[in-house]
């Protein structure tokens, strides 16, 4: 299990090269407040958060086992059963749970399943999530497979009972309020047992569960204390392509071979501070059109709200870069209204094969999702695409053409691909099926047409195949009067 790299949410996901890490390695034992432990290298990573409060907003960021401090809190799962249904429910923030057949049935099949769409057990037990006891129903299909449930509310449905005029004492009673913890638990304790009025007694009450007030205070998995081990031996790990993460003992930890094993963290520059750079540079120098040069400007979508709100009057106009996953319709929305003309997206292949094992992140269909997004708010889009990745055959190079010609992005970049040093595919080129050439220079990933020197070579392409390639793909598909 590992989670969504944008919304945090569970979800299930392939991982792969499950095997030893490193051997007679050097250990320490991470110690938490349920009483559980995780048995590490030094160097393995946690997600460390503050938990975000009327002040100040969540934060979190990347540590390693032997950094980590006493009362730190490091990102888990929890699986509980829900109070109501019986059903398994995967929590990985307090505000973000989702139940686990549904996470298992949208695993198996490839897809998010709809709001309307319902997951029913054949044996009739909820906790009972073995993939053959599922079925994939709708809200108005669902009842027909409880109809025991469906003749007792055609029989006794309390909502039918009540009057207009009690409903709007309960609207009233509660709309607007915001009771203190003191009062909430107060309320719940009035409301237990026969003090509830939809209490019966003629009927098993199965779920006896800790309160959900109370339970909000707890906090899972605080480090207790950080220990080195008497001991060494082999470590073993595995990669989820696209994610990098996995829940290890419950714990979000990382997964060891992800391709650039970068450390740093980065803090976002505020919208305010953003804002008086454009002026500044708009006042002194009479400049209307900027170039935001963040990897991934709508990262911070707040900023991007509060910068299109201020800017939404101004005569200026922007060109950035984002992520396909980052570009949703309210994101395109606000960079309309902000003044952007044309956003610059990571596309890299048209392959969904090459971005899994490339670690991407991305799919094909995302990125065409950001395109038309894109064009419906009338910005321009310009997709950067990388020909010789791992992975790479004639083959997937005509499926990055046949994206194209589907999604019609404005305009486009093809580059080759170059390893970073450092990076794990730097350090083991076989690993991925790739072989190239660094002797300590410089490299270049962009030239002109029929100038290109690629150094590296896939299973399937030689590096003159790469650039030919390369070649034909930005003649084909660039726009004459871009080309130079």
């Amino acid at each position: 299990m590992t989670r969504d790299p944008v919304t945090q949410e569970p979800l299930y996901a392939d991982a792969r090269n499950i095997g030893i890490y490193g051997k007679n390695k050097d250990l320490v034992r991470v110690n938490f407040d349920d009483g559980t432990h995780i048995d590490c290298t030094p160097d393995h990573r946690f997600k460390v958060f503050k938990p975000k409060n009327q002040y100040t907003d969540e934060t979190e960021w990347e540590c390693e086992a032997k950094d980590l401090k006493p009362k730190q809190r490091v990102r888990a799962v929890r699986f509980e059963s829900s109070k109501t249904t019986g059903r398994v429910v995967v929590s990985t923030k307090r505000d973000i749970c989702r139940f686990r057949a549904r996470l298992i049935f949208e695993a198996v099949h490839g897809r998010k399943l709809g709001q309307r769409e319902r997951i029913h057990h054949r044996d009739r037990n909820p906790a009972n999530d073995s993939l053959d006891n599922l079925i994939l129903t709708n809200i108005y299909d669902h009842s027909s497979h409880h109809p025991e449930i469906a003749d007792r509310m055609r029989r006794n449905n309390p909502a039918k009972k009540m009057t207009p005029e009690w409903q709007e004492k309960i609207t009233r009673g509660v709309k607007g309020k915001v009771r203190t913890l003191e009062q909430r638990i107060r309320y719940r304790n009035s409301k237990l047992g026969p003090r509830n009025p939809n209490y019966r007694d003629d009927i098993e009450h199965k779920y006896h569960h800790k309160s959900r007030i109370l339970s909000e205070l707890e906090v899972n998995h605080k480090v207790v204390s950080v220990e080195p081990l008497p001991y060494k031996a082999d470590v073993y790990c595995m990669e989820v392509p696209g994610v990098h993460w996995f829940y290890a003992n419950k714990v979000l930890v990382h997964n060891c071979s992800f391709c650039a094993n970068i450390k740093q963290t980065f803090k976002v520059q505020g919208a305010e501070r953003t804002l008086q750079e454009i002026n500044y540079l708009r006042h002194k120098y009479g400049y209307q059109a900027f170039t935001i040069y963040d990897d991934t400007f709508t990262v911070d979508d707040r900023r991007l709200e509060q910068m299109a709100r201020v800017l939404s009057t101004e005569d200026v106009w922007f060109r950035c870069f984002s992520r396909a996953n980052l570009l949703d319709d309210e994101t395109c929305y606000w960079l309309k209204t902000m003044g952007v003309k044309a956003v610059g997206i990571g596309v890299e292949s048209g392959s969904d094969e090459i971005l899994k094992i490339n670690l991407k992140g991305t799919s094909t269909r995302q990125n065409t999702e950001a395109v038309r997004n894109l064009r419906k708010h009338g910005i321009e889009s310009k997709a950067f695409l990388i020909v010789g990745l791992p992975g790479e055959t004639e083959e997937t190079v005509k499926q990055t053409a046949a994206w194209v010609e589907e999604a019609q992005p404005d305009d486009i970049a093809a580059s080759v691909f170059q390893p970073l040093p450092g990076s794990k595919i730097f350090k083991n080129p076989e690993r991925f099926g790739v072989k190239f050439q660094y002797n300590g220079r410089p490299m270049w990933y962009r030239g002109k047409p029929g100038e290109y020197q690629p150094t590296i070579r896939t299973k399937e392409l030689t590096t003159k195949r790469i650039a030919s390639l390369r070649d034909w793909l930005e003649s084909s598909y660039k726009r004459p009067e871009l080309l130079k």
